[in-house]
């Protein structure tokens, strides 16, 4: 699969991480483990554009 991602701020990426850290916690406290699953996956993409090379806007995951 071929992701493209814009390339984002340094403060867009720590918000980004802030909401998917308050969401992750949300679907633990409501034991939902679908909420939970895809908050995995949305995690995942954040960790890529994260710690991905800040010179590229495409990367294959």
């Amino acid at each position: 699969m071929k992701l493209y991602v814009r390339k984002m701020s340094p403060s867009a990426l720590k918000t980004f991480g802030e909401i998917i850290s308050k969401a992750n916690v949300s679907a633990l406290i409501d034991n939902d483990r679908d909420k939970i699953d895809d908050i995995g996956e949305i995690y995942s993409l954040y960790v890529s554009a994260n710690c991905g090379n800040p010179e590229s806007t495409e990367w294959e995951d």
